[in-house]
């Protein structure tokens, strides 16, 4: 896996600049994955269009954590894949059991613009 940064965006939650990721090899220029700083995770197939046209899918879920997106690695070769990691981990809380994980593997589904769970 090889994790791509690209320009910086701003939450408009709360106003702080977050990465923008996008896809995995050079001939894709469409995907683009977002993570924000409470958790939440977009993705867009079609980002390389003209602005206005551009449409992004929320695919975080209930079980993803509500803590800063520190990461994502696009699969070279599966634009809809990734692994997305959130800062906080806490050995403590993993110890014991109660810990949400720290590193999740994500599948985009393009048709119905959802991800599966996320599985740490």
């Amino acid at each position: 896996m090889r994790q791509v940064f690209g320009r910086y965006t701003r939450d408009r939650q709360s106003a702080r600049p977050v990465h923008r990721r996008n896809g995995a090899g050079a001939s894709d220029t469409g995907t683009l994955w977002v993570g924000l700083r409470r958790g939440r995770v977009f993705i867009s197939s079609n980002a390389d269009k003209a602005s206005g046209t551009v449409i992004f899918y929320r695919i975080d879920t209930s079980s993803t954590p509500t803590r800063f997106v520190s990461g994502i690695a696009v699969d070279p070769s599966d634009p809809n894949h990734a692994f997305i990691s959130f800062s906080g981990y806490n050995a403590y809380a993993t110890a014991s059991g109660t810990a949400t994980g720290h590193v999740f593997d994500v599948h985009y589904d393009p048709n119905g613009h959802t991800a599966d769970e996320y599985r740490p």
